[in-house]
């Protein structure tokens, strides 16, 4: 018999599946994912606060830290620094995030087992366009 669950049973499992994964991953590195959202900002150069503030704004949630508290996190950790009043990454903060980036791809891998790169683009374009048609929903 195969399992007949709706499709938002099988999207909130498997993003609450992804979130504690992901969160265990970080955790275990003394950071929260706004932590590891910030880096990836910082990975195409120096900004401003406002500017990272700008650029997070899209997974921003209740329960979000600052990005002053963020910031603070990773001058503490010397994964950043402030030269000429915008921020970026240091060495290790790079090596950091390269580490960082190399063990989330690996959890993306093992996430993806078994799927074909073909299924999960229909996967992704089927979801996408159902997020487009709920928006214009009135």
């Amino acid at each position: 018999m195969t399992d007949e669950r709706p499709i938002g049973y099988w999207v909130k499992s498997v993003d609450r599946l992804l979130e504690e994964v992901f969160e265990r991953a970080l955790t275990e590195r003394r950071i929260a994912r706004r932590h590891w959202q910030t880096m990836n900002v910082l990975a195409a150069g120096p900004r401003t606060v406002a500017e990272i503030a700008e650029q997070l704004t899209p997974f921003l949630g209740a329960d979000t830290i600052s990005a002053p508290e963020v910031l603070a996190d990773l001058r503490e950790l010397g994964w950043i620094a402030v030269p000429d009043g915008r921020y970026a990454l240091t060495e290790d903060g790079q090596s950091a995030l390269e580490s960082l980036r190399a063990e989330v791809l690996g959890l993306r891998r093992q996430a993806t087992d078994g799927v074909s790169d073909e299924d999960y683009r229909t996967t992704v374009a089927t979801l996408r366009r159902m997020s487009e048609n709920l928006h214009t929903v009135g």
